[in-house]
């Protein structure tokens, strides 16, 4: 028969494990994702968010952490490096309002449809109607 002193140890020593566990499993889920600011910048490419009443505020933020993100040069591993950002800051700036303005004068009737279709869902629901392909 075991202790209740003995059982406790075991109880506290086991939290402290699965704490840890917790701890090690989000910190490799952080290194393998990109951060969740980073993921919500990927909306300004939707139609629908320039339908949002402060959506020309919040893209101004959205630029600024893809500036922030992607304009600079990255480290990888330990010695390797990439040699000079994945985006021209200088071209950013010169497409941001063309790309800002184009968004927004199209958002109404991008989601009209045909258009507010996923079109990897039309080509796969073509794949699959198609007489040849299908056997």
């Amino acid at each position: 028969m075991v202790s209740k002193e003995i059982q406790a140890k075991f109880v506290n020593s086991v939290k402290q494990q699965c704490a840890l566990a917790i701890v090690n499993f989000i910190t490799e889920l952080e290194k393998c994702f990109p951060m969740q600011e980073l993921l919500n910048v990927t909306k300004v490419i939707y139609s629908q968010y320039w339908l949002i009443p402060k959506a020309e505020i919040t893209f101004l933020g959205h630029m600024a952490i893809m500036q922030a993100h992607f304009g600079h040069p990255k480290i990888f591993g330990s010695s390797n490096t990439f040699d000079g950002p994945l985006v021209n800051l200088t071209f950013l700036d010169q497409q941001f309002t063309f790309f800002k303005l184009t968004m927004q004068n199209h958002c109404q009737v991008a989601i009209l449809h045909p258009l507010d279709y996923n079109p990897t869902t039309c080509l796969w629901e073509r794949l699959r109607s198609s007489s040849i392909l299908n056997h």
